[in-house]
């Protein structure tokens, strides 16, 4: 008996860490769509803490290493190959382009797993040249005074921003020795293409429709067929905005009501009714859409019968 309990302890033990470890290694990595990206500001802000903000258009270039990103903090996700400043107001700028490239490591995400609203990502080995009418400073940014991007994202993943910030040392003239500088200032961050940049937790579930496709088969003239469709949320909590078909010549949703403006959780399920109303005309097949809107996507399923 003593010997039965202490293997029964075992076991539990070894399956209470092996359900830990399973759900550390759902959240320890994000994907990513497309691994070059393009970073613009129209408007980034460099304020010393000495002498007046000089506010430039940027643009950054580069690449992620991989489209799969370990979510270990200071770890190299990145290069940063090309930097370009536009427009200034307050001075200029100048980016010593022989030191690149430069560094992109991962630092945090923001959010309540397994949403995650924010991503930030740290520059190191950055170098430019910061001129006002007061004074002209080196700076660049090291593993101990990095310059951060922090990306927000929606519920699709979607990045939808970046905000710059971080606080590094001046070098150069006698004021630059004593002084240190910030970033700050929104920009968008893209794919080297212009597309958008979709950002997820590895293992994430997208919200379904269920059955796929909705299949009334045959229905004889003038006849009615219903079927039930659940829709079931993903890993993320979605709203239920509208449901709807997109041409209705011969499918109709019955019971909307039951789903729409319904807060589903994580696997949470809410279900509603096609219609099928077969014409008295020859037999042939119909086919139509029917069109699920949430707050995290739109979801679309083919529905078919024959008259």
């Amino acid at each position: 008996m003593i010997a039965y309990s202490r293997l029964l302890l075992a076991g539990l033990c070894a399956t209470v860490l092996l359900a830990a470890a399973v759900g550390r290694a759902s959240a320890v990595q994000l994907s990513v769509n497309e691994q070059r990206h393009r970073i613009t500001w129209s408007a980034l802000q460099f304020v010393p803490s000495a002498f007046g903000t000089v506010t430039c258009a940027v643009t950054l270039e580069g690449s992620f290493h991989s489209r799969t990103i370990n979510k270990t903090a200071n770890a190299l996700i990145g290069h940063v190959n090309r930097a370009s400043i536009g427009t200034c107001a307050g001075g200029s700028a100048t980016i010593h382009t022989e030191t690149l490239p430069w560094h992109e490591q991962y630092t945090s995400f923001g959010g309540t797993l397994p949403a995650i609203t924010r991503v930030t990502i740290g520059l190191v080995g950055a170098r430019f040249r910061i001129r006002n009418s007061v004074e002209e400073c080196e700076a660049g940014t090291t593993q101990s005074e990095q310059g951060f991007g922090v990306i927000g994202i929606e519920a699709l993943g979607t990045a939808t921003s970046i905000e710059a910030s971080g606080t590094i040392a001046l070098r150069g003239n006698f004021l630059c020795n004593f002084a240190t500088g910030s970033f700050a200032g929104s920009g968008t961050v893209k794919t080297a293409g212009g597309g958008t940049v979709v950002v997820r937790l590895i293992g994430e579930r997208p919200t379904t429709l269920t059955p796929s496709p909705v299949e009334f088969g045959r229905v004889e003239p003038e006849g009615l067929a219903r079927r039930t469709v659940t829709i079931t949320a993903g890993t993320s909590a979605i709203t239920v905005n509208r449901i709807s078909i997109v041409s209705g010549n011969y499918f109709a949703i019955t019971d909307p009501n039951r789903c729409v403006g319904s807060r589903l959780s994580e696997r949470g399920t809410c279900a509603f009714k096609v219609l099928f109303a077969a014409p008295g005309e020859a037999e042939r097949p119909v086919s139509d859409t029917v069109r699920v809107e949430t707050t995290e996507r739109t979801l679309e399923d083919r529905i078919s019968g024959t008259t």
